[in-house]
This record gives structure tokens, sequence and C-alpha cells, in this order.
């Protein structure tokens, strides 16, 4: 017998019980709506609130088990997730043929011009170019240890046989 079927033979016949569904609200599976973030925020949106309720930047690292610096580092990994997250999407919306101004109005955007620029492939183009920076120079960390870079120079010398 399962543990619900348990539950339920040991409840007398006049009382009306909710078990709850495991990892789902309501009818639809959990995350399935339109943004997935929409209730239970990511990690951005957690700060944020954190914030507006009057908690220090200080204050929210410590509640986190974080130093400032490592908060700030979240911070700005999650807002580059955020971004990669609404690019793909406008690029898919885009794809099925939506229009600019729909794409801002399924995003939740007021104008077209966000849209525009999270498909601008320039952009994309830096931001993916300083993610490529950011991973050869922590392979050449890994590999080479910690170098101190007293100019430009130490800098090109190093990266002169990197292809980004």
């Amino acid at each position: 017998m399962n543990r619900i079927a348990k539950v339920l033979s040991q409840i007398s016949d006049d009382m009306l019980m909710h078990y709850g569904v495991a990892r789902r609200s309501g009818r639809y599976p959990w995350g399935s709506g339109d943004n997935p973030y929409q209730h239970s925020g990511d990690f951005l949106s957690r700060v944020q609130s954190l914030k507006k309720s009057g908690m220090s930047e200080t204050d929210i690292a410590k509640t986190m088990g974080l130093t400032t610096t490592q908060l700030r580092t979240q911070m700005s990994l999650a807002k580059d997730e955020r971004r990669a997250v609404q690019v793909a999407t406008a690029k898919d919306l885009r794809e099925k043929g939506y229009s600019l101004n729909e794409i801002a109005d399924k995003m939740g955007f007021a104008n077209d011009s966000s849209v525009r620029s999270l498909l601008n492939e320039n952009s994309e183009a830096r931001m993916n170019q300083a993610k490529a920076t950011a991973d050869v120079l922590r392979k050449l960390i890994d590999e080479k240890g910690m170098a101190k870079m007293s100019s430009n120079i130490d800098f090109l010398a190093m990266m002169q046989d990197v292809e980004l």
C-alpha cells in the first residue's frame, strides 16, 4: 500500500484533506510558464528584493554566507545568465516570425529598442569575446600560475599565441 493510500485509510469518511502535488502548481508542471522565474525569482531578483527591504549589500552577503566581493561576482554572473536567456528567447521568437513589437510585448519590454539590442549581433559578439578572454586567462593561470602584469606589453606577449 502506498503512502497516500495509507494516510487516506486512517482518515475518517467525513474529513477532506489535500495532500499536495510534488513539483507542480495546479495542472501545469513547475516552471512551464512564459517566464520560468516568474514566481520563485532568480538570484538577482532575490538580491533586489532584499535591497528593497532595506538590507545593505554587506548584510545580504553575510546572510548568504558570501563576502561582498563574492556577492558582486555572483550578481555579475547572474546578469550575464539572465541576458543570455533573454537573447535566446528573443532569437527564438524572431525565428518563429514574431515582429519586434510582439517580442517586446511577450518579454515585458516597453518598446522594441530593447529587443533590437538583444538581437544585435555586435553586442552578442562583444559579450562572447569577453567570456572567451576570461576563459583563456583562467586556463593560462591554471597552467602557468598567477603573473604580475606591469604593462600591456606583458599581457600581449602572454596572449600572442592564443586564438580568441
